[in-house]
C-alpha cells in the first residue's frame, strides 16, 4: 500500500488536471484507461479529505492548553481566520 501525504496527493491533482486540459486534445491512454483512472481518483480525494482533517486535528492537538481528549471528542471548536 502506497502512503501519500498531503502534498504528493495534491500534486497528483494538479497533475491530472493538466493532462485533462492539455490544448492538443486528451491522450488516448486517459480514454483508454478511464475505468482504472476514475476509481483511483475517487481514492486520492477520500486520502485527501483524510489528509486534511488530520492535519485540522493535528493543529487543534498542538495548540496550548487544549487537552488530547478534547480533540478526539470534537470539543475544540476552530477560530475563524
Amino acid at each position: 500500500m502506497l502512503v501519500c501525504r498531503l502534498h504528493d496527493r495534491k500534486m497528483f491533482v494538479l497533475g491530472l488536471c493538466t493532462l485533462l486540459s492539455m490544448t492538443g486534445g486528451r491522450l488516448q491512454v486517459l480514454t483508454d484507461e478511464a475505468h482504472r483512472i476514475l476509481p483511483s481518483l475517487i481514492l486520492v480525494f477520500k486520502g485527501l479529505k483524510r489528509a486534511y482533517e488530520c492535519k485540522i486535528l493535528l493543529t487543534l492537538f498542538l495548540q496550548p492548553g487544549v487537552v488530547a481528549s478534547e480533540v478526539s471528542q470534537g470539543a475544540v471548536q476552530r477560530s475563524p481566520r
